[in-house]
């Protein structure tokens, strides 16, 4: 943090550093042991608590599957240093085609989210309006909550989101087969993002219906404590990538799918803030 950036390319489980100037510095392989694990969170000892990734064959059954798989740590270097005890990762669609067995998000399956936190890292789940805050060991330190409950999912959503999907002629194949026999959960997750800022304060995104024309739902804020101070909505198209205490960076793209670098003030109140 401050004077070199991290920068991790899942595909080839490489990491490469660059200097403040842009320039490349060095770069690693994670540990062969890596498994398709995915570094996501620089805590606070200098190690990397990455995500898993979601393994399958031929014999998993189809429906909706879900792991629970220990977190890997790193160091920065690629070497795997440990590992955190077993949570819920993110819920897969496991469907039939063409004969064989193929895996892909589900729409409105729960995800495991991750977020660097000033102690150790946030970490959410989907099942309850809850993010919990844990040390870099995996100990539960804090529980933040809100006033909420898990939204039924409706038919209409299901219809929406399918009805997006096939809007795409060229993959009409691999559509109708991932859509096929698709089974829905009774209730949406209750959060799609998480994110910190340089405060240490927490962001929280809804979830938001895929193909749904309502604008994504605001992030809640809460501080360190877990108090929550306002929401905060961002312009349509635009997806915050870092936060300080007076400015969003993110990407924002046009109808034409160009996407450019946007920065933007935060506008602070007294129990809200929004991005003008």
């Amino acid at each position: 943090p401050g004077d070199t950036l991290l920068v991790v390319d899942g595909a080839i489980a490489r990491l490469s550093v660059f200097g403040p100037d842009g320039r490349f510095l060095r770069s690693s392989r994670l540990d062969s042991e890596a498994g398709g694990a995915l570094p996501t969170v620089l805590l606070p000892d200098r190690t990397l608590l990455a995500r898993p990734g979601f393994s399958f064959n031929s014999s998993t059954p189809g429906g909706i599957a879900r792991d629970t798989a220990a977190l890997p740590r790193f160091d920065l270097d690629g070497a795997r240093v440990g590992e955190l005890a077993p949570v819920p990762m993110g819920e897969r669609w496991v469907f039939n085609i063409g004969g064989s067995t193929g895996a892909g998000s589900h729409p409105f399956g729960k995800q495991t989210l991750l977020a660097p936190a000033e102690s150790g890292f946030w970490l959410a789940t989907g099942d309850q309006p809850e993010v919990e805050l844990r040390a870099p060991d995996g100990e539960l330190l804090r529980i933040v909550r809100w006033a909420d409950r898990p939204r039924p999912l409706t038919e209409e959503m299901a219809a929406s989101f399918e009805a997006g999907m096939r809007d795409d002629p060229e993959d009409r194949v691999a559509v109708e087969a991932y859509l096929g026999g698709m089974l829905y959960p009774e209730t949406l997750p209750t959060a799609s993002e998480l994110m910190s800022d340089a405060g240490g304060r927490l962001w929280v995104r809804p979830f938001a219906v895929p193909f749904e024309e309502e604008a994504a739902p605001p992030f809640m804020v809460f501080d360190p404590d877990g108090r929550l101070l306002g929401e905060v909505a961002f312009p349509d198209r635009f997806e915050p990538r870092a936060i300080t205490d007076e400015r969003v960076y993110g990407v924002w793209t046009d109808e034409l799918d160009i996407e450019q670098v946007r920065v933007y003030a935060l506008r602070r109140g007294a129990a809200s803030a929004d991005v003008p």
